[in-house]
């Protein structure tokens, strides 16, 4: 896949100048205890490497260094202002600007994090082809026995018409909103997961959060 694709050079216009912190998702109950407790918990050890992807500015970064004692948090962001930012506020951790379709360049080491988490980046990318490319190349960083905690806007209330997770919407001509994708049912992605090598896969769906988009939030454990 190219990373020229006319999606992700909108994307990358889009993301140019940063983006803010989101810390009003810090109020959301589900984040702390399905995306990140449950997810650490897994761990019989703190003493475990995570990843976060769509790192944006830190927020989870953050959040997982501070409130759950683990030193060894990463991030990766389609932003370079991010990026920035990130090895600014966190001089001691590695911070990667991903090409928008991959983990690749830069390469991230294949086999290497124990975690990898994903908040409110995967509904925003309404491209089939570059969702499995990420997830994919997710999978290839997982170490064995490696989970992957993420989440995405799901809405089982609305018609399956509006359903477009399938889809490969390059022309897509904003993100964060406009285009998002559209789950109404969770099916799709975990046979996705799975096809990519993940086994098993779990699911929770829950009220959304801050969000005008989807009425439903599904947050997704999937395993190597």
């Amino acid at each position: 896949m190219d990373h020229e694709n006319k999606y992700t050079l909108m994307q990358k216009n889009h993301y140019h100048g940063g983006t803010s912190n989101h810390e009003e998702h810090n109020w959301n109950l589900d984040y702390w205890e399905i995306l990140l407790k449950e997810a650490i918990e897994h761990f019989d050890s703190k003493d475990i490497k995570v990843l976060d992807f769509g790192c944006g500015v830190g927020r989870n970064v953050e959040n997982i260094i501070n409130e759950f004692k683990i030193s060894n948090v990463d991030g990766v962001d389609i932003s370079e202002t991010n990026i920035q930012n990130c090895k600014k506020n966190f001089p001691e951790r590695r911070f990667f600007q991903n090409n928008g379709i991959d983990l690749r360049e830069p390469l991230i080491e294949t086999n290497y994090y124990d975690l990898v988490t994903s908040t409110i980046v995967f509904q925003h990318i309404p491209v089939w082809d570059i969702r499995m490319s990420l997830m994919s190349d997710i999978f290839r960083v997982l170490k064995k026995g490696g989970l992957f905690s993420l989440q995405m806007g799901y809405d089982s209330t609305a018609a399956d018409s509006q359903d477009n997770y399938k889809e490969n919407h390059y022309e897509a001509s904003s993100t964060n909103g406009d285009f998002d994708v559209f789950m109404t049912s969770s099916d799709p992605l975990i046979k996705d997961l799975k096809n990519i090598g993940f086994n098993p896969v779990t699911s929770k769906i829950r009220p959304s959060f801050s969000d005008g988009q989807h009425s439903e939030w599904i947050y997704v454990k999937a395993y190597k």
